[in-house]
């Protein structure tokens, strides 16, 4: 049964406050260089990351650095600008171009790469700077030219798990978007990515920078006799 934890995104009162001093620490603390890149994508990878709006790179990044994962990563971003950044700190990721022009061959690539491993992850994040409260009475959601790009990721989404059982693999979604969302936009969001429901995850748990965002797993996650269970939609 899917649940939908409902929030109140008034107020921002669980927002910290980031001054510049606190900035300046955390700075001194990161190092210059470029992080550490894989090198190479996976013959027989644990997991196939499929990244919609890719950004700079985080999704496939993180999987590796922080959980230590095999991967054969996939993305996709519009912008040339961030196409420049990820092609240059992980050249190894496989670019698939621009999100509003992918080709049907480019989710059978995807899914023949899942063969051994089974596992898909779409983990995407459309620009959300029209879902942001800072917008005021001019935010527009999905209403607006570049929050209508999750459309096309709910329909690459679609594709995916199309191609993914042809191969006999399985996609699993991870999406998100900020927390000032319209409530009627984050049903629809729910509704066309197939979500089990909301979470509210301050980005301040796993970076430096304090905002509040939201994020719509595909799975439950359980805890029993300490135990962690992480269970699928299909089970």
């Amino acid at each position: 049964t899917k649940q939908t934890i409902r929030i109140s995104t008034e107020g921002g009162n669980a927002t910290k406050t980031w001054n510049r001093k606190a900035k300046r620490d955390a700075d001194s603390e990161c190092k210059e260089s470029t992080p550490a890149s894989r090198k190479t994508q996976e013959a027989k990878p644990d997991l196939v990351p499929f990244s919609p709006c890719d950004g700079i790179g985080a999704v496939a990044h993180t999987l590796w650095n922080k959980l230590g994962l095999k991967l054969r990563a996939y993305t996709l971003e519009n912008l040339e600008e961030t196409q420049r950044v990820t092609e240059t700190r992980f050249p190894e990721d496989t670019k698939l171009g621009d999100i509003t022009q992918i080709k049907d061959t480019s989710y059978t690539e995807v899914a023949k790469a899942a063969r051994d491993c089974k596992h898909i992850l779409l983990a995407t994040g459309p620009p959300c700077q029209d879902n942001s409260e800072l917008s005021g009475a001019t935010r527009q959601g999905l209403q607006c030219s570049k929050s209508r790009l999750f459309y096309k990721c709910a329909k690459a989404k679609k594709k995916l798990e199309g191609a993914a059982k042809e191969e006999g693999a399985t996609s699993h979604v991870l999406f998100e978007s900020g927390a000032g969302t319209d409530p009627q936009d984050a049903v629809t969001m729910q509704k066309e990515m197939d979500t089990r429901g909301l979470v509210l995850l301050n980005t301040e748990e796993v970076s430096r920078a304090p905002r509040n965002r939201l994020w719509w797993p595909a799975w439950s996650i359980q805890k029993r006799n300490g135990e962690t269970r992480i269970q699928g939609k299909a089970g």
